[in-house]
């Protein structure tokens, strides 16, 4: 059975980010300049033409997937103490095809997760319960952004009601997330499929959920950290999670090969 300690995984990270921060920094600088620079290229293109806004918005997203497995690369070869550089996150864009498949099927996967949450609803609030959540006003895209009540604006919940629906909603998602989180990886690592990558990801996963979800919990709380101390803390806690995350692969998967 496959077996992590979360505790263990940061203390392994953490040395390896104090060897190889320079490269993980300069990972992280790349990516966040691209998403500052797209962003302000896409208020100023989209402010002049939405079609054209639309576009190029689509098209930085796949660029930062593009990034985002070549990412991946980068912290595998720093685990495998591998010779890396900064040209590698460059390097994988022809995996966006089955990463974007396998990304939708992620996607499907937590949709019929919540299918509890959303049976709970009508059977509390009845088929009114689509005209409170999805209503003009709430379903404004422009107001995703924004402080949106929770769980829904227009439904009356009671405090156990409120909780049943929690509950109904977190675990599952949490359980699918926590099992399939890995897809990327094997897609990256291993020229796995779409379909082939998520399968594997749930494999490895088997039986430390509990683990898996205490690692993420510590990454959470050190990230929060991070961005409470002026944002500095977080030049050591994103190339952490990074490495942490990628550890955790390795040892799952290191009797996998496809």
């Amino acid at each position: 059975m496959n077996h992590i300690n979360a505790i263990q995984i940061l203390k392994d990270a953490w040395v390896l980010v104090k060897e190889k921060l320079n490269i993980l920094l300069s990972v992280v600088g790349v990516i966040i300049l691209f998403n500052l620079t797209s962003t302000y290229l896409n208020s100023t293109i989209g402010g002049n033409s939405p079609l054209h806004g639309t576009i190029f918005s689509g098209a930085s997203r796949l660029f930062l997937m593009g990034l985002s497995l070549g990412a991946i690369r980068v912290i595998l070869d720093i685990i495998q103490n591998i010779e890396t550089n900064i040209r590698n996150l460059f390097g994988y864009f022809h995996k966006l095809t089955p990463y974007l498949l396998a990304s939708l099927m992620f996607g499907l996967c937590l949709f019929l997760a919540i299918i509890p949450a959303i049976l709970f609803l009508i059977n509390t609030f009845g088929l009114d319960v689509f005209e409170a959540v999805f209503n003009e006003e709430y379903f404004d895209i422009s107001s995703l952004t924004q402080n949106i009540p929770f769980p829904f604006p227009d439904l009356d919940f009671g405090p156990i009601d409120g909780v049943i629906f929690l509950l109904l909603f977190i675990i599952p998602v949490g359980f699918v997330y926590l099992r399939l989180m890995f897809f990327d990886y094997f897609i990256v690592d291993q020229d796995a499929s779409s379909l082939e990558s998520l399968k594997l990801s749930f494999y490895i996963t088997g039986g430390i959920t509990g683990e898996l979800l205490k690692l993420i919990l510590l990454l959470a709380i050190l990230n929060i950290i991070g961005a409470l101390l002026m944002f500095v803390g977080l030049v050591f806690t994103i190339p952490l999670s990074m490495i942490a995350l990628g550890l955790v692969y390795k040892v799952l998967s290191k009797n996998i090969l496809i």
